[in-house]
């Protein structure tokens, strides 16, 4: 995905970074994988993505019934789908795990 970036000056002791979190979404008619993915899958479902309230590609979802879009880290975008729309929050990184057997 091409952005753009300002430059820094030569020598600078810090750095222009975009991180892009790649995020992969998947529409169906039931949790799971029972099934095949012609009955499970949601395909050619017409969506649009939006970040700061610009649509930045519309399609449809594939035959498996996924999107696949890039997310600049910290940032919220909206797939708008089946007549809906959905806030998505890319995280800089994920969260510690908690593990429930030893959390106190």
């Amino acid at each position: 995905m091409a952005a753009k970036v300002t430059r820094t000056r030569e020598g600078s002791t810090h750095h222009n970074t975009l991180t892009i979190v790649p995020i992969k979404l998947i529409f169906q008619r039931w949790p799971g994988k029972k099934g095949s993915d012609g009955d499970r899958c949601i395909k050619s479902a017409a969506y649009s993505i939006l970040i700061d309230d610009v649509e930045i590609t519309k399609g449809t979802t594939s035959s498996d019934g996924t999107v696949q879009v890039g997310i600049p880290a910290g940032h919220k975008a909206v797939i708008r789908i089946f007549g809906t729309d959905f806030t998505i929050t890319a995280l800089q990184s994920f969260p510690k795990l908690v593990d429930v057997n030893t959390a106190t």
